[in-house]
């Protein structure tokens, strides 16, 4: 069995070592505000934050400055799924390539463990509740700014439901120098698409 495991995940690292389609997540600074009413055709410049690869042959460096064009706005829907741009990159050695430009967040490292620790825990203790208490627990014991203790504990119940991906996502609005996710996939397009 633990041969067949092993034989199984060398099969499978190695058809995702020859795959064609590259994607991959560049992060950029936007040098001017950016909201949902972008029209479709513009070009837009952006600052590479991060130095990254997105061919073998295209590497964005440091404070480099791209332009995309816009393609498309997709609206946000419900299950917290953010609004996004369609874009296309064109790029004088490897051509068109499309992708999406998202919002970018701060990952909050600590509440991200904090999640992680309680559903390892909750998995181990066989406590399904157990990421709604502590919700609770915290609320009534720190609650929310501008809350009392009850409403406190309320809100961070709800929000530790899956009640909350009922929500619809957040509209695409960046100010000036925020971060802004450019994800492409470096595919052969052709200039009708």
């Amino acid at each position: 069995m633990k041969n067949l495991l092993v034989i199984s995940a060398i099969f499978i690292l190695s058809l995702s070592a020859n795959a064609e389609v590259i994607a991959d997540k560049i992060y950029t600074s936007a040098q001017q505000d950016l909201s949902n009413n972008l029209k479709p055709g513009k070009e837009i410049e952006l600052t590479v934050i991060n130095p990254g690869h997105l061919t073998k042959d295209l590497n964005l460096e440091h404070g480099e400055t791209i332009s995309v064009k816009i393609l498309n706005y997709n609206k946000p829907k419900r299950g917290k799924r953010d609004g996004y741009y369609d874009i296309q990159y064109n790029d004088k050695t490897n051509g068109l390539m499309k992708g999406k430009m998202l919002v970018g967040k701060e990952k909050d490292i600590k509440e991200i463990s904090k999640k992680a620790g309680t559903a390892v825990a909750s998995h181990l203790l066989k406590a399904t509740l157990l990421p709604q208490a502590l919700a609770v627990t915290k609320g009534i014991i720190k609650p929310n700014e501008n809350q009392n203790r009850l409403q406190s504990a309320g809100t961070n119940l709800y929000e530790s439901t899956p009640l909350t991906y009922v929500e619809e996502g957040q509209d695409f609005n960046v100010a000036q120098d925020g971060l802004v996710i450019i994800k492409v996939k470096t595919q052969g397009i052709s200039e009708e698409e």
